[in-house]
């Protein structure tokens, strides 16, 4: 957990200079010292003027307060509790997992989004600063938001850029990369995120980072906007989701009305080049960041660096009016696992397992994996294998997860 009394800084502020100039600060300032101005000087739109990718946990000295920021596009993350009498704010979700509620509404988000947006977190009662949103607490006796402001999709793309350093040249690739035996890696992938394992681009960025000889990652992959809008849709036999998860289809409707509003607000007030659409929008704001928040996790794990070139405004801003007419693309099919798999240990063998020994507490509250119901869904793998697998790795990393922590849902 962070001590609310001290200052915590990660990241990078890529526009240093320029900031130390308008604060009349000398080169050599201490972070402490450029955040600590640059809040007296701009106070919640701290985040408008420092441009790069970092998160920010800056005591006030009066009345017990803290101020927490995220930058514009961040591939970091802040989480917080607050209890009533305790605000409790980690940089990880792991530090809230010991025997926590597990929230059906964030399964759902994972199932049909591959994705939970925040501030919404896998737990119940503990939530997740937004990126490019700062906020002020009261910490202390009977903890309270004070203040906070957001950063619309407008004012992230449009906010102060990064001088321009030396371009550093990608050194993630998939030249060398092998599936085998991907199966055993599920377990440690999902409690190094803390998280099911959801999508299968997260197996194949720990098979990446496992390769690598450098101990600084650069990712420079192109975040394809194109392939966002040709998602494939939902198309589970429901029979296999149980009340906690068949009662989140209104929740989750009303949360994707409730973002479609935000999104038009956003697009009626705000300065676009290339006006974006509603799946784009949702990317940029909440998938993109988490994706590389996870990425982020997961090269730690194994003591690397990892710095991620397009989490800038203004590389952001040119993507956009590059991919503003995307052409009809499709999701490569998945080649990450077979029903011709030879291994005595391989996913669908797993689920067959899943059927007679799910984790009471919460596998079999949440899903009703049952021979018939589930022989249907697997005979799906034919048409949907990228929908059939990414079911099969969440089921079984949150029937992991739930057993080694002791959650449970209510």
């Amino acid at each position: 957990m962070i001590n609310l009394n001290e200052f915590s800084f990660n990241g990078q502020i890529t526009n240093r200079n320029n900031v130390t100039s308008q604060l009349k600060l000398p080169e050599n300032v201490s972070d402490f010292e450029l955040i600590q101005s640059a809040y007296l000087k701009w106070q919640l739109a701290l985040n408008l003027y420092l441009a790069g990718d970092y998160v920010i946990v800056l005591p006030l000295e009066k009345n017990q307060q803290v101020f927490l920021c995220l930058s514009a596009f961040s591939s970091h993350q802040l989480f917080y509790k607050n209890d009533a009498t305790t605000l409790s704010i980690s940089k990880t979700l792991s530090d809230f997992s010991h025997q926590a509620k597990v929230d059906p509404f964030a399964v759902s988000q994972l199932l049909h989004w591959r994705n939970i947006c925040s501030p919404n977190t896998l737990f119940k009662d503990v939530f997740a600063l937004n990126n490019g949103q700062s906020a002020i607490w009261q910490h202390e006796s009977n903890p309270e938001l004070i203040s906070q402001k957001q950063l619309t999709l407008s004012q992230k793309l449009n906010a102060a850029q990064s001088e321009t350093p030396e371009h550093k040249v990608g050194n993630i690739t998939n030249n060398e990369l092998s599936f085998f035996n991907i199966f055993n890696q599920l377990p440690q992938l999902s409690q190094l995120m803390t998280q099911p394992v959801s999508a299968l681009w997260q197996i194949e960025f720990l098979l990446l980072v496992q390769i690598s000889h450098d101990h600084q990652l650069i990712c420079d992959h192109k975040p394809q906007l194109e392939l966002v809008q040709n998602k494939s849709k939902n198309s589970f036999n429901h029979n296999i989701f149980r009340r906690r998860l068949n009662t989140q289809n209104s929740p989750l409707t009303k949360l994707k009305k409730y973002l479609f509003k935000q999104y038009k607000l956003e697009i009626a007030s705000g300065a676009f080049e290339s006006t974006p659409n509603f799946e784009v929008w949702m990317y940029l704001t909440f998938e993109l960041p988490n994706k590389w928040a996870q990425q982020r996790l997961i090269a730690q794990t194994y003591n690397k660096d990892i710095q991620f070139n397009y989490c800038d405004s203004n590389k952001l801003k040119q993507l956009l009016i590059e991919q503003s007419n995307p052409t009809k693309t499709t999701q490569p099919h998945s080649q990450f696992f077979s029903f011709n798999d030879e291994s005595i240990v391989n996913i669908f063998d797993a689920m067959q397992r899943l059927m007679h020994h799910g984790f009471d507490p919460v596998t079999n509250k949440l899903f009703h994996i049952v021979p018939p119901i589930s022989a249907k869904l697997l005979k799906k793998h034919n048409k949907n294998p990228t929908q059939v697998e990414e079911f099969c790795c969440l089921s079984l990393t949150l029937d992991h997860l739930a057993r080694h922590a002791n959650w449970s849902v209510d």
